[in-house]
């Protein structure tokens, strides 16, 4: 993400991996899902904007979980964007609560995750959007090949344990999930099953 007025901000994308990486300080990187970036890059153009704006631009499904991206990048313990009016914990989004990019945004990390805060739980909105429902699958692919990679054989609760924790800062992966995920996997001929657990077939 790159701006005349804002040169230290840079935001490049790798949309085969469903992340990208950006700059909102000279000297840290910032690591971003997809769903962030695609927020993000409505700031492209306009410094502030509103929940409406966002919907507009980046053709997101208005959902619970859209909802916690945005307001995950406006948390106390992250402040990337400002949100106005502050607003109270577990409160939807109206359309028309307006965010803007925080300029005095520092931290003393090098390199920073931003994690996802479940914000808000449950309601109208809570169908998860399609986009956010393929990039979690790729996640979880992602995790789970890489976990049996390193480990050549792994049993069939710890797989779980260990994926769920490399995906917490994102999302919360459920054992019902992962399941599913791995006889994915298993079908397409990248895993094999035996005694309890999986193997990796290179």
């Amino acid at each position: 993400m790159s701006d005349a007025n804002y040169l230290v901000r840079e935001l490049t994308s790798f949309f085969s991996y469903v992340k990208g990486c950006g700059k909102l300080q000279p000297a840290n990187a910032n690591s971003f899902c997809g769903v962030d970036m695609a927020i993000l890059l409505v700031f492209n153009r306009k410094t502030t904007v509103t929940y409406q704006d966002v919907l507009d631009v980046t053709g997101l499904r208005d959902t619970t979980d859209l909802q916690n991206h945005l307001l995950s990048l406006a948390h106390p313990k992250v402040k990337i964007l400002a949100k106005k009016p502050p607003g109270r914990p577990g409160k939807f989004l109206a359309r028309n609560v307006m965010f803007r990019i925080n300029t005095g945004f520092k931290s003393r990390l090098k390199k920073m995750t931003v994690p996802i805060f479940v914000l808000i739980k449950n309601g109208v909105v809570n169908k998860i959007d399609p986009a956010v429902d393929i990039e979690r699958k790729a996640l979880l692919d992602l995790h789970i090949v890489r976990t049996l990679k390193a480990k050549k054989f792994i049993l069939h609760t710890h797989l779980v344990k260990e994926v769920t924790q490399m995906l917490s800062a994102r999302f919360k992966a459920t054992p019902g999930m992962i399941k599913k995920r791995i006889e994915y996997l298993m079908d397409d001929g990248m895993l094999e099953r035996h005694q309890g657990g999986y193997h990796y077939i290179s």
